[in-house]
Formats: C-alpha cells, sequence, structure tokens
C-alpha cells in the first residue's frame, strides 16, 4: 500500500473522465468529489439517425475501481486530494462496445511516457467544454481517452446518460 496524492482540478458540475491506479469506495469518492457526486460508466455503443451514441450509465454507489475508465461529474471543487492507505494495481480495463461497424473504446491513461501524444486520429479526449476532439495533445495520465475504430470515412457520436440527460461529449 501508498499515499496518494493526485493534482488534479474537478471544477463543480463538469464532466471529467478519470481512471486511477487504486480503487475508491463510496465514502472515499464522496469525500473526495462530493456528497452528491454522479460516477457513470460506458455501457454501450448504438446508432440512431443522427449518429452513433455512446450511453452511459450512472452508478447507484458512486464508487471507481482501480485501472477502469468512468466519467466524474463532481458537485463541488476538488484539487489536490490525497488518499493514504491506498493499494496500487496494475489493472488496465478498457471498456469497448461495438455498432454500425464501428468499436468506440474508452482507455484509461494510467501512466504517459515523457512527450507521449494522442495521434490526432482515432484517439479522442474530453476537453473542458465537454466535447470531444481528436487533435493531436500532449497525454495526461489518470484520465481516459476515447479509441475510434471503423472504416467509415466519417462517424458522428453523441454521448446519452441514463436520465436522459444529454451533454456535448
Amino acid at each position: 500500500t501508498a499515499d496518494a496524492y493526485i493534482t488534479r482540478t474537478f471544477e463543480s458540475g463538469n464532466l471529467y473522465t478519470v481512471s486511477f491506479p487504486f480503487a475508491m469506495n463510496e465514502t472515499t469518492t464522496k469525500n473526495v468529489f462530493g456528497s452528491h457526486v454522479e460516477v457513470y460508466e460506458y455501457t454501450s455503443l448504438t446508432e440512431e439517425t443522427d449518429g452513433l451514441v455512446l450511453n452511459f450509465t450512472k452508478l447507484s454507489t458512486p464508487q471507481i475501481a482501480a485501472g477502469t475508465p468512468y466519467l466524474v461529474k463532481p458537485n463541488r471543487y476538488a484539487y489536490g486530494f490525497g488518499l493514504s492507505d491506498v493499494t496500487i494495481s496494475n489493472a488496465n480495463n478498457p471498456v469497448a462496445h461495438t455498432c454500425a461497424s464501428t468499436t468506440i473504446a474508452m482507455e484509461p491513461v494510467l501512466t504517459v511516457a515523457a512527450n507521449a501524444k494522442t495521434n490526432g486520429k482515432t484517439q479522442y479526449w474530453l476537453a473542458e467544454d465537454n466535447n470531444l476532439y481528436n487533435k493531436s495533445v500532449n497525454l495526461k495520465g489518470l484520465r481516459a481517452i476515447f479509441n475510434v475504430q471503423t472504416n467509415k470515412s466519417n462517424v458522428r457520436a453523441r454521448a446519452a446518460f441514463n436520465e436522459n440527460v444529454e451533454t456535448g461529449v
């Protein structure tokens, strides 16, 4: 076990991709992100008339498994939180779904090599404005990227949440 200190900013009400090399139970998740934090898992990929839909389901118990990517919506500002006596894991659990000859995987970025960048083609990242972009950027750890594999020349995708609330993701 070890002590972990995360130096990352989380604003209340925004969506963030997260993936940690340790688990966070419900109590810890609420202590860090607020008592009404929402944690979403990527549950399916479906096709609708306007394109593909990445479907996310809100967890009834907000907790985070080690090495697994999630979307987190804090209900308070969080920056620079420390956790004591966590078990560091080398788990790497991407989540992938396929529909209409396209596979979209949500992959954890747990460690980043020096000067690592997204490839600007198939790897999308979630920006502060809650939109997905695929231009080449420096990767940052403890996040997730969306890896799109398709034989189509153009793919439109949006996110939907189990409460029937959509965002610009």
